[in-house]
């Protein structure tokens, strides 16, 4: 039983609800027996209905740092491209 022999998978999971575990348990067996192109297939469609995750407010400075980091990236890739200049 992958979730019951790993707590750190979801941590608190195994207090109260056995059936949800049970349930688990089997989507990931199934999950498993996948062949590695439907379980991108499956992963991306679980993906989409996690809740993002929330990073809280952006600052100025990190606004500011991001800018220069993706003007720095623009100026290096002109640099080596012929056709830029």
């Amino acid at each position: 039983m992958i979730l019951q022999q790993n707590h750190s998978v979801i941590p608190g999971l195994l207090c109260k609800n056995r059936r949800m575990i049970a349930t688990a348990e089997q989507l990931l067996h199934e999950f498993e027996s996948l062949p590695d192109g439907e379980k991108s297939i499956f992963a991306r469609l679980i993906s989409r209905r996690l809740p993002l995750p929330d990073s809280g407010e952006i600052t100025d400075e990190e606004l500011c740092a991001a800018g220069d980091a993706l003007a720095a990236m623009f100026d290096e890739e002109e640099s080596h491209d012929p056709q830029a200049r």
